[in-house]
């Protein structure tokens, strides 16, 4: 009994195999991501957050220390004021990211469905900016098809198309040191194609994207109703995207270049004429509609092993896309970054990365009273270094990361104003961090 029981067990077993073998689920189940830690000391709270959180930019001159409101440099400091820098020293994960994809059976001659989820540990803890990141959030979300050679997708990206790369940094991925810097782009809604040409040792992807509007800052420009509707949902018009990104080898050289369009507008009469006036602007001129739009040049070129990473771009209106210094309304702005590394072993690599971010200085005052800006800003400057070791998905990082940002000011050394335009000067805020991080990407 027990030898014809064994011998039905492995009968069943082999029909079972055999099956499984001869009919393998449609469906393809994938699960990556990066799980983070880092310990940093830093010499201010930056205008954006601590540790691994967004930076930005230095605080303004009233948070900066040594202190530098008009009251500190005529001699005056107020209970609470820091007379000189300090040191902060904390720790988190935020950066810390989980993606989940699963592919289905082909569909549509012969495309495959995809549907991809991903988010992060970005928010603060309950002591708001320091402490633990606990506040788990969506970045991307969207199903998509594809083909050989083009995909179609839907749903939430991760950023705009222009957010083609950033420096190297382990500490900084979800959120750049070049934000403020040379970058600009956020997350986005809508539809988006792509298609890429094979060509001998290259390739060429053309993507398009038709988005939802991104909101316009309402603030101080007008009314918020009904129910709170932004300028640029008012406008009812999708914002557009097009890149063209071209790369590939010849030799030991290695290349990639990409350009990039987008524009999108919105309507400061409101939803329904709820602003029917529009926005008078200090310098008499009045404002029914905005333009947000830029043009993006950049690339990489490799050539072992050392290469060059770079990105440029000329706007206006970039607020809402994390452009301009995040200063709303029609302010001109440009950013750069430029990137060099070397790859000194196969798992140790050096990398110094400079940037600005350029917003012209008359728009900024110019829109600052009609968009609430408190600290009118004209220039922002990164300096950053990183020594990495990274053996298979683990990697250890060691980076510095600082800020120079200038502030407008008046002749009195008040906030500055339109009337001040022509005898503006500025005050300069410094930041630096320190950051150490432990890293496995899967």
């Amino acid at each position: 009994m027990k030898a014809l029981r064994s011998l039905m067990i492995a009968s069943l077993l082999t029909v079972a195999t055999s099956a499984v073998a001869q009919d393998p689920s449609p469906y393809k189940f994938e699960f990556h991501g990066f799980v983070t830690g880092s310990l940093y000391m830093q010499d201010q709270i930056f205008s954006g957050n601590v540790g691994q959180g967004l930076l930005f930019f230095a605080p303004t001159p009233g948070n900066a220390a040594p202190c530098k409101t008009p009251a500190c440099t005529s001699g005056t400091f107020a209970a609470g004021t820091a007379t000189k820098s300090g040191t902060l020293v904390g720790g988190d994960v935020r950066q810390s990211r989980y993606i989940f994809a699963l592919s289905g059976p082909q569909v549509f001659a012969g495309a495959t469905p995809k549907a991809y989820f991903e988010g992060d540990l970005f928010g603060p803890g309950p002591a708001g900016i320091l402490t633990e990141s606990w506040v788990w959030r969506i970045r991307a979300a969207y199903a998509q098809l594809n083909w050989a050679n083009a995909s179609i997708a839907a749903g939430q990206f991760s950023a705009n198309t222009a957010f083609a790369q950033m420096p190297d940094s382990v500490s900084h991925i979800a959120n750049p040191l070049s934000f403020g810097a040379g970058n600009y782009g956020w997350r986005q809604m809508g539809f988006r194609g792509a298609y890429t040409i094979p060509m001998e040792g290259m390739k060429l992807t053309l993507t398009a994207t038709v988005a939802g509007a991104k909101s316009f800052n309402d603030g101080a420009l007008g009314p918020a109703s009904p129910a709170a509707a932004s300028f640029a949902l008012a406008s009812g018009m999708p914002g557009l995207e097009l890149n063209a990104n071209l790369e590939g080898k010849a030799g030991s050289f290695g290349y990639r270049v990409y350009a990039d369009a987008y524009y999108q507008s919105a309507d400061l009469k409101g939803f329904g004429k709820t602003n029917p006036n529009g926005v008078t602007l200090p310098d008499a001129s009045v404002k029914t509609s905005t333009t947000s739009n830029a043009y993006e040049i950049g690339g990489k070129f490799t050539f072992a092993p050392v290469y060059l990473a770079f990105n440029f771009y000329s706007g206006q209106g970039l607020g809402q896309w994390a452009g301009s210094l995040l200063q709303m309304g029609e302010v001109k702005d440009m950013g750069y970054w430029a990137s060099l590394g070397a790859n000194l072993t196969k798992e140790f690599s050096l990398n110094a990365t400079y940037g600005a971010g350029l917003p012209d200085k008359k728009d900024v005052l110019k829109w600052a009273v009609a968009a609430g800006t408190a600290a009118p800003k004209s220039e922002n400057t990164l300096i950053a270094g990183q020594a990495k070791y990274m053996d298979g998905g683990y990697a250890f990082a060691l980076e510095y990361i600082s800020y120079a940002t200038k502030y407008l000011y008046g002749p009195t050394n008040a906030v500055a104003t339109w009337a001040d335009r022509n005898n503006t000067h500025t005050i300069t805020t410094n930041a630096y961090q320190i950051i150490l991080t432990g890293a496995y990407f899967f």
